[in-house]
């Protein structure tokens, strides 16, 4: 999903349909500031609320000949913890942000899975905490 393109539509159909921000806020139980945040295509998009907003304005989030990917929901998953947890999205963007940087440099490589013969393990604790 195109985040900008979707915050340009959902901006066009709530101005032409005539309802200001704090309105629509107010009909879609969505604080006007994220919806102002979804039309800049910034911040993190709670799926319920861009849904919430997009049926009110009868905007389609994506096309129906949509395919599902194999990261679907991680995009979700991540937007809940986000919204259970606020104090946790700078956190999580660091953490996806190093993830970048690892998989651009070509450094990161998949790492064995621990078994009870595995040598490299011998002597931690296999319990976390």
């Amino acid at each position: 999903m195109d985040i900008k393109l979707l915050g340009a539509q959902i901006k066009s159909a709530r101005k032409r349909q005539g309802f200001s921000l704090k309105s629509l806020g107010l009909k879609a139980g969505v604080h006007y500031t994220q919806i102002s945040r979804m039309e800049r295509g910034t911040g993190v998009f709670v799926s319920k609320n861009v849904r919430k907003v997009c049926e009110i304005l009868q905007v389609p989030i994506a096309p129906a000949s949509r395919v599902p990917s194999s990261n679907e929901g991680l995009s979700e998953k991540i937007q809940d913890l986000i919204q259970d947890w606020p104090e946790s999205e700078e956190l999580i963007r660091n953490f996806i942000d190093a993830l970048g940087v690892v998989l651009v440099s070509g450094k990161a490589s998949p790492a064995p899975m621990p078994n009870k013969g595995n040598r490299s393990l011998k002597g931690r604790s296999s319990t976390v905490g």
